[in-house]
């Protein structure tokens, strides 16, 4: 999969032009934030490396010779904070960060961001209700983040429940103070939104993000949950036929005024398997499936499945039958992601990454 990722970034495929300094961005005087400060250079992309593979990343990540001019950024994710506001350090991902650290050693040159992983609704709206937890967790955070040499910080702040306009105020004021905070300790940062933010209701102030926020870092992927019916990762096109797709998310991010600049978007390489019925309903949740164990699986389809290229979504989808029951399988791979990249090219956009280190 490096390889394909670095032969598309020869050929100009994830970057066409530099990208300028960020909006309200100051050029510090003092050389060492000016180092910390500054936005990652045009020939990046990015990769998150969740804890669980914190210990082995760096034995895939092409060195220096490999890469030649090209650079990526590595995001780890990550940390969790408990109800309180304090970060969690008996979970994996504080335990693992010291892992990650040291392998990330072997790339001097690479810029490295640290994810506050706030995945837990409870959690998060205690925290979200409470101005003590913020200032708590926030500053406890960054100063991990300082203290291991970190880049810059990235806030993943998922919840679900109603949109309501006070928590829509809500998360966009910690997302501000969680920026301000960062920037006052000379760090850059980013926030993840859902791929789906313009079509579903999702509590988030788009433009007010990307004024506080260095990057956002758009999820392009989970359109299909693994709760629903089968369909693509996200399709690049064919809103008429899934509802939704990459080309109208973009038409819709330019109408919002959201810079190139501050625009990243994260493709998924994993897929979903169904089990379904004779009308291919779902008959429970699907299972995720990384890419890597998809192409191992499905490397040759001859008489047992039937695999199709779907000119639409410009994924991949996969019938078969596994004793009774029939299966249908999406999927994301670098034939699809480079379908989306070249949309967002046309577009004016210029950065994108990927969810996650290994699944290629």
């Amino acid at each position: 999969m490096w390889i394909l990722i670095l032969a598309l970034l020869a050929m100009g495929v994830f970057f066409n032009k530099s990208p300028k300094l960020l909006k309200n961005f100051k050029q510090p005087t003092d050389t060492l934030v000016s180092q910390k400060r500054l936005p990652p250079p045009p020939n990046t992309f990015y990769s998150f490396v969740p804890y669980w593979s914190a210990s082995n990343f760096s034995n895939s990540l092409p060195d220096n010779s490999e890469k030649g001019s090209f650079a990526h950024s590595l995001i780890y994710f990550g940390l969790k904070p408990k109800s309180n506001g304090t970060i969690d350090t008996d979970e994996p991902g504080y335990v693992a960060l010291d892992t990650f650290a040291s392998s990330a050693q072997d790339y001097p040159s690479t810029q490295k961001y640290l994810t506050l992983r706030m995945l837990s609704s409870e959690i998060n709206f205690d925290i979200l209700d409470n101005p003590t937890k913020q200032n708590i967790l926030i500053e406890e955070f960054v100063s991990v983040a300082s203290r291991k040499n970190f880049d810059g910080v990235v806030l993943d702040l998922e919840v679900s429940g109603f949109p309501t306009e006070k928590l829509k105020r809500n998360i966009t004021s910690f997302s501000s103070h969680f920026a301000a905070v960062a920037r006052q300790n000379n760090l850059l940062s980013g926030q993840l939104i859902y791929g789906d933010v313009f079509y579903r209701l999702r509590p988030y102030d788009v433009a007010a993000l990307a004024e506080s926020h260095d990057l956002l870092f758009f999820m392009m992927y989970d359109f299909h949950k693994a709760a629903g019916s089968p369909g693509p990762n996200f399709p690049a096109g064919g809103t008429d036929e899934y509802g939704y797709s990459f080309s109208t998310f973009l038409e819709q991010l330019g109408q919002a005024m959201i810079l190139p600049e501050k625009s990243v978007f994260l493709f998924g390489m994993y897929g979903y398997n169904w089990s379904v019925d004779e009308r291919q309903r779902p008959l429970k949740p699907a299972t995720a499936q990384r890419l890597k164990d998809i192409t191992t699986q499905f490397a040759s389809c001859a008489g047992t499945c039937k695999k199709t290229r779907d000119p639409l979504s410009g994924e991949t989808t996969i019938q078969y039958t596994s004793g009774e029951t029939d299966h249908i399988v999406w999927y994301e791979d670098g034939q699809s992601v480079t379908k989306k990249i070249d949309l967002a090219r046309a577009s004016g956009m210029y950065q994108f990454g990927f969810w996650t280190y290994g699944y290629w």
